[in-house]
């Protein structure tokens, strides 16, 4: 996890305006949502646009530049202890309070209605702006307004679906933005009855707020076997029955596969993953507006997977009807894509963009797959809240070899795609999807109504498709959690294998990047042996790194936690922020390419915050010395990050007495508040509801200023801790050192000091000495294991090595299993032998052969001349054959004479190996 530097840094804290921003203004009503029970959903009411952040504050949409909120508290910060500059800071937060000008005012507003989600566009070109049941969709301004505020501004803005997204219809469950739409204008929203909407947004269109370009319930797709079916979402006002799918599909949230970078895997960008309350899981794949924009490796890549794939299914026999005929499908796809000739869509720098229309040869509403099941089972303890996708990385295989698509990323990840289930318990569950998600589309033609309920029976003739479960993290273990808790997921802005959950006690941190690197190594092993066996011991012994960098203190009012934004700026760093009650908590975290924390200052050293506890923060930064001379059991000191401390709002809300007075007090007897008190009967109501506001302030006051002074009193204890370990270390300074640190500057010449040097110089000689040592250990095991391990064996080298097996598998009989009796050894030894004997007769017939060629055994004298030796075999062949031909034939026999030797003494060494060895 990366190291968290601070946390909420001062220029968020009260008195500033990054606090004024996040507060709601006094003069504001407290607005409610009207409902019957409370809003149970995600909250992610913070989002980043550039270098702007924008915010709800209950029903108002808030906008401010980070940067410029910081650099102001640092410019006001370095006058603030003269008393007119202070005056002027005060005056300056009142008109910021009152106003709205500073922190940059309401910039829109919903009626009664409080705000649940923000969600920025791809191209940051619109805000969608989320409530339980409706959506306004605001174009976000220039820059150059938001960086000079105007409290007169109003944005343009468009309701989403003014009949589809209404209170009287179901509420919202996610609302996403297509990584494919053209400019990004392209907007996915799910309802939580199982209805998905794909609306396809211009300005200049304005009927294109009103209808969605798609609108398909899940419930009948689930149920159809044909696209020829309606499926599509019911209108308004339409009767609808009971289903079993009401309470089964009620969904709970949605995410895409991917984000549409060039180096995730065709697929995964137009697949929607849509998980229910109930944990089944389901995919829409390829789910894509009219005309999309691909990335640069996605054309490519599905086109030698598409072909690749249709080739092998059809030369394939085992093949069955659906596997044809998806392939089918996606080919005649693909044919429609590689006919087109997209448009180029200038970016500026960028580049220019091809754009591409969806193919008319299949349904646009693609089959519905799943649901998926867990491998294996297991209890989601509660309901499922969120979904947290990885998409696996596009594969070298399945590139075009040209010089355009060789560099496309870093190759780095999984190639298999990640899925994440978060439960309202805290519990995830994390699943690999090994078999991937690909295009497939429903048959044209409908089946008969017995053929249709026997296919829907996944144990007769259809297969559910499955999801590996590897692990099971448990975030709250230990930790305050409600039963009406929605913890939400946060992509890490560093990696895309870790994520942040939101939860009620705080923010969690779960990184997969432990095990990714290790389980693609195995995925991609050229050896097969004993495959099966190192997944299974990989697989249970994942083990994913969970932490906690940021909790929020138990003692708050009462509120939900709004999911956490995480994001990297050139001027504030790698940053964690959320909010609670209206106060603003942050992290600040140290990126994992430096290796040392940010230089501290005045300005960026957080406050006292004991309230967090020691043992749940991890000591990032610990000294630890080695037992030397000196040394004690004490703890070695360590430097811990804590949160700042929040002053309560007691001591900063205004008085309500003045109001009160003020609205609350006729004209008529304020002539009494100046007056002689006279007992009287309105006196003393007067009296009386002044102290009832009186006695609630004072009290919170008095809780306040005792909770600051025990902090006060904890503060002086834990410096005499960290005196001590001062101490600490300062007696095992001297004990590396010899003698008093201090004792070179008390007049007694510095001998003790250089002595002490030279104890250091000879202990660091010896440990670079060892040092030395093992790094040519290192080199040696090194070499040695590069010379055993090699390469990795090429094709030409496998078929040999296949080719060397299967001979030893005919020369070696294979025994039956279950016979251990000796005269089976017998029968094999038998029958390597007599292959044996029949190897030397054959030998000896060569060998007799050719000296019978040669003239036998007879000697020189008898020999007869080459001319007799032509005579004689010209009288008995019939037919003369020259000398020098007949030469290269014995020669011929005699190196074959010699390789049947070489063979004969060969498997005369492999019997006696054998005889060596049990059968």
């Amino acid at each position: 996890m990366p190291r968290v530097i601070s946390y909420t840094p001062p220029w968020l804290t009260r008195p500033s305006r990054g606090s004024d921003f996040f507060n709601a203004s006094p003069t504001a009503k407290t607005s409610t949502s009207g409902q019957e029970k409370p809003y149970r959903g995600p909250r992610r009411t913070t989002v980043r646009c550039g270098r702007n952040l924008f915010t709800v504050v209950g029903n108002e949409l808030r906008w401010a530049n980070l940067s410029q909120l910081k650099d102001d508290w640092a410019e006001k910060s370095r006058t603030r202890w003269t008393h007119s500059s202070r005056q002027n800071a005060d005056n300056q937060s009142l008109v910021a309070l009152e106003h709205g000008q500073e922190t940059g005012g309401p910039l829109y507003k919903v009626g009664s209605s409080a705000l649940q989600q923000l969600v920025v566009s791809p191209k940051e070109e619109y805000l969608a702006i989320v409530t339980s049941h409706t959506i306004h969709i605001t174009i976000i301004p220039d820059s150059a307004h938001i960086v000079a505020p105007d409290i007169s501004l109003k944005p343009k803005t468009f309701q989403l679906g003014p009949t589809a997204h209404v209170l009287d219809r179901s509420p919202i469950a996610s609302v996403l933005w297509h990584p494919l739409g053209v400019k990004g204008n392209c907007l996915v929203t799910v309802t939580k009855d199982a209805t998905v909407r794909l609306w396809e947004l211009s300005r200049e269109n304005r009927y294109s707020f009103d209808e969605p370009a798609l609108a398909v319930d899940l419930k009948k797709l689930a149920n159809a076997t044909s696209y020829e079916e309606d499926f599509k979402a019911s209108r308004p006002g339409a009767s609808r029955g009971f289903s079993p799918d009401e309470v089964e599909m009620e969904v709970a949230a949605a995410c895409f596969g991917g984000s549409g970078l060039s180096d995730e895997h065709g697929w995964s960008s137009m697949t929607l993953w849509v998980a229910m309350t109930e944990g089944d899981l389901y995919a829409l794949c390829p789910l894509l507006p009219s005309k999309w924009q691909p990335s640069s490796t996605q054309i490519p890549s599905l086109s030698t997977a598409v072909v690749a794939k249709t080739a092998a299914t059809n030369t394939n026999p085992a093949s069955t009807t659906d596997e044809r005929r998806k392939a089918d499908q996606q080919f005649r796809w693909f044919q429609d894509i590689d006919d087109q000739e997209p448009v180029l869509l200038d970016e500026g720098l960028s580049g220019a963009q091809e754009i591409y229309s969806r193919p008319e040869s299949l349904s646009p509403i693609p089959k519905l797959q799943g649901p998926f099941l867990l491998d294996p089972e297991t209890d989601m303890f509660g309901d499922v809240t969120d979904i947290y996708a990885v998409a696996p990385k596009v594969d070298d295989d399945e590139m075009m070899f040209e010089e355009d698509y060789e560099n496309f990323g870093d190759n780095e990840g999984l190639s298999v795609a990640v899925i994440c289930l978060l439960t309202s318990s805290g519990y995830i569950h994390v699943c690999l999807d090994l078999d991937g998600v690909e295009a497939e589309w429903l048959p044209l033609k409908s089946v008969s109504l017995n053929s249709a309920f026997t296919k829907r029976l996944p144990d007769i003739d259809e297969s559910l498709p499955t999801l590996l479960l590897v692990e099971k993290i448990h975030v709250c273990r230990g930790l305050e959690s409600n039963e009406n808790s929605f913890p939400t997921f946060t992509p890490d802005a560093n990696s895309r294998y870790a994520t942040f959950i939101t939860h009620d006690s705080g923010i969690g941190y779960v990184s997969f990047a432990s095990w990714t690197s290790r389980l693609e190594e195995e995925l991609n092993s050229a050896s097969e042996s004993g495959s099966t066996f190192r997944l299974d011991i990989l697989l249970e012994g994942l083990q994913s790194l969970v932490e906690h960098p940021l909790q929020i203190p138990s003692d708050r009012p009462h509120s939900p936690i709004a999911s956490a934004l995480s994001f990297k700026d050139p001027d504030i760093g790698y940053f964690l922020l959320t909010t609670a009650s209206h106060q603003a908590h942050a992290a600040i975290l140290d990126l994992p390419d430096s290796a040392l924390p940010a230089t501290s200052s005045i300005d960026s050293a957080p406050p006292f915050y004991p309230d967090i506890s020691t043992s749940s923060i991890t000591p990032h930064l610990s000294s630890s010395l080695g037992g030397g001379v000196g040394s004690s059991g004490a703890p070695p000191p360590h430097y811990e990050t804590r949160a700042p401390y929040q002053p309560p709002r007691a001591f900063d809300t205004p008085s309500a007495l003045l109001s009160f007075l003020k609205t609350e007090v006729p004209q008529r007897e304020r002539h009494l508040l100046s007056e002689e008190i006279r007992l009287s009967a309105r006196s003393l109501g007067l009296m009386q509801a002044a102290h009832r506001i009186l006695s609630q302030e004072t009290d919170g006051l008095g809780a306040a200023a005792a909770e600051l002074f025990t902090r006060v009193e904890r503060l002086v204890r834990e410096l005499r801790e960290q005196i001590a370990r001062v101490v600490v270390v300062r007696e095992r300074v001297e004990g590396v050192v010899g003698g008093e640190v201090g004792g070179a500057g008390k007049g007694g010449g510095g001998g003790g000091r250089k002595e002490g040097v030279e104890r250091v110089e000879e202990r660091l000689g010896r440990v670079r000495g060892r040092q030395e040592e093992l790094g040519e250990r290192y080199q040696v095991l090194r070499r040695k294991l590069a010379g055993m391990g090699g390469r990795d064996l090429s094709v030409k080298e496998v078929a040999w090595k296949s080719e060397v097996e299967g001979v030893d598998e005919r020369l070696t009989p294979l025994r039956e299993e279950g016979n251990d009796g000796e005269g089976e050894d017998e029968d094999v030894e038998t029958g390597l032998m007599d292959r044996f004997e029949e190897v030397k007769r054959l030998a000896k017939e060569l060998v007799a052969q050719g000296r019978e060629a040669v003239g036998g055994n007879d000697t020189h004298e008898d020999r007869p001349t080459s001319e007799d030796r032509g005579e004689e075999t010209s009288e008995r062949n019939g037919v003369g054959v020259a000398p020098a031909f007949r030469k290269a034939k014995v020669t011929e026999v005699e190196q074959m004479l010699e390789r049947e030797s070489a063979l004969v003494e060969a498997t005369m060494e492999k019997l006696d190996r054998l005889k060596l060895q049990p059968l």
